[in-house]
Protein backbone atom coordinates (compact mmCIF):
# COMPACT_ATOMS: atom_id res chain seq x y z
CA UNK A 1 0.00 0.00 0.00
CA UNK A 2 1.34 3.42 -0.95
CA UNK A 3 0.41 5.70 1.36
CA UNK A 4 0.43 9.62 0.18
CA UNK A 5 0.63 13.05 1.93
CA UNK A 6 -2.75 14.34 2.52
CA UNK A 7 -2.11 17.93 0.06
CA UNK A 8 -5.83 17.98 -1.26
CA UNK A 9 -7.70 17.06 2.01
CA UNK A 10 -7.08 21.01 3.07
CA UNK A 11 -10.64 21.52 3.93
CA UNK A 12 -11.03 17.85 5.42
CA UNK A 13 -8.65 18.61 7.70
CA UNK A 14 -9.57 22.19 8.61
CA UNK A 15 -12.61 20.80 10.08
CA UNK A 16 -10.56 18.99 12.94
CA UNK A 17 -11.06 21.67 15.18
CA UNK A 18 -8.86 19.92 17.67
CA UNK A 19 -5.93 19.47 15.43
CA UNK A 20 -6.04 22.84 13.98
CA UNK A 21 -6.00 23.83 17.42
CA UNK A 22 -2.67 22.10 18.18
CA UNK A 23 -1.53 23.66 15.13
CA UNK A 24 -1.72 26.97 16.24
CA UNK A 25 -0.17 26.20 19.39
CA UNK A 26 2.78 25.30 17.63
CA UNK A 27 2.50 21.64 19.06
CA UNK A 28 4.00 20.41 15.37
CA UNK A 29 6.68 22.64 15.16
CA UNK A 30 9.50 20.93 15.70
CA UNK A 31 8.09 18.93 12.42
CA UNK A 32 7.96 21.18 10.16
CA UNK A 33 11.94 22.96 11.08
CA UNK A 34 12.79 21.55 7.56
CA UNK A 35 10.17 21.56 5.94
CA UNK A 36 9.75 23.78 2.55
CA UNK A 37 7.91 26.44 1.69
CA UNK A 38 4.64 24.24 0.02
CA UNK A 39 4.50 22.72 3.01
CA UNK A 40 4.35 25.80 5.17
CA UNK A 41 1.93 26.94 2.90
CA UNK A 42 -0.16 23.76 3.00
CA UNK A 43 -0.10 23.93 6.95
CA UNK A 44 -1.28 28.12 6.69
CA UNK A 45 -3.84 26.89 4.71
CA UNK A 46 -5.41 24.37 6.59
CA UNK A 47 -5.24 26.60 9.74
CA UNK A 48 -6.55 29.32 7.64
CA UNK A 49 -9.69 27.68 6.16
CA UNK A 50 -10.78 27.00 9.28
CA UNK A 51 -11.13 30.26 10.05
CA UNK A 52 -13.19 30.97 6.67
CA UNK A 53 -15.39 28.68 7.15
CA UNK A 54 -16.41 30.47 10.49
CA UNK A 55 -16.76 33.45 8.67
CA UNK A 56 -13.86 35.19 9.92
CA UNK A 57 -11.75 35.77 6.75
CA UNK A 58 -13.06 38.46 4.81
CA UNK A 59 -14.12 37.96 1.41
CA UNK A 60 -10.40 39.63 -0.26
CA UNK A 61 -8.87 37.65 2.36
CA UNK A 62 -10.89 34.70 1.03
CA UNK A 63 -9.80 34.91 -3.10
CA UNK A 64 -6.40 35.44 -1.46
CA UNK A 65 -6.37 32.15 0.00
CA UNK A 66 -8.31 30.61 -3.12
CA UNK A 67 -5.31 31.89 -5.86
CA UNK A 68 -2.30 30.59 -3.19
CA UNK A 69 -4.61 27.16 -2.63
CA UNK A 70 -4.82 26.51 -6.22
CA UNK A 71 -1.27 26.35 -6.13
CA UNK A 72 -0.90 24.14 -3.08
CA UNK A 73 -0.60 20.04 -4.03
CA UNK A 74 1.69 21.40 -7.30
CA UNK A 75 5.24 20.40 -7.25
CA UNK A 76 4.90 18.52 -3.74
CA UNK A 77 7.92 16.87 -2.70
Amino acid sequence: MDLRFPWDATAILSRDERLVELMRAGRFDSLMKNVDEVTRRWAANVMTQTRVALGVVDRDARHTLHETAKGIGHGEP
